[in-house]
């Protein structure tokens, strides 16, 4: 299993210290298949470290659909990005797809091991996917471009999430989406 040295030196170089004041304010949690780990209504107050398993944001839109912002199924941060606005309850989930075990540093620790060492600056990095994300959604890919990105990017999603939620998190049908695999 990854250790909190490891995690952290993803996003930086750090002492053995600094990596000790991490330890001493993350928390390990476990979450089952199906689990909400940030609900609506909720406000969104950490983030996280997926150790293991899967994890899925949607948004509700009806009794029957769901529209997918994001799946996470490698290691990696994720959070919910109503964390950028102060005090704004949550509108969608984010859930555990497959028992998952994560890391969960609540802003008000970050904060504390920023004051602690400039060196958790390094951290902020942790919030660059969501430019990434937004330049995906905002440019004008056909769904055959936007699938070899996925592929590209990340093949584990394909692996682990059925087509009906790949297609909600690439904006693209189901259908448009087994025809470009046909053709793949």
């Amino acid at each position: 299993m990854i250790t909190d040295a490891e995690i952290l030196n993803e996003l930086g170089t750090f002492t053995d210290h600094e990596a000790e004041l991490f330890s001493r304010y993350r928390h390990n949690r476990s979450f089952a298949r199906g689990e909400r780990i940030v609900g609506p209504g909720s406000l969104p107050q950490s983030i996280y470290f997926l150790k293991r398993g899967a994890v899925m944001q949607y948004q509700q839109v009806n009794d029957r659909q769901r529209q997918y912002e994001n799946l996470f199924a490698k290691r990696g941060w994720f959070f919910d990005h109503g964390i950028f606005k102060p005090q704004t309850p949550v509108l969608g989930v984010t859930q555990a797809f497959t028992d998952c075990e994560v890391v969960e540093l609540t802003l008000n620790s970050l904060h504390q091991l920023i004051n602690a060492s400039p060196a958790f600056l390094a951290l902020n990095k942790i919030f660059y996917p969501v430019t990434e994300r937004l330049n995906f959604l905002s440019a004008t890919y056909s769904p055959a471009e936007k699938y070899g990105m996925l592929i590209r990017s990340q093949p584990e999603i394909v692996r682990t999430f059925p087509l009906k939620a790949i297609a909600s998190y690439l904006r693209i049908s189901p259908e448009t989406l087994s025809r470009v695999r046909a053709k793949a």
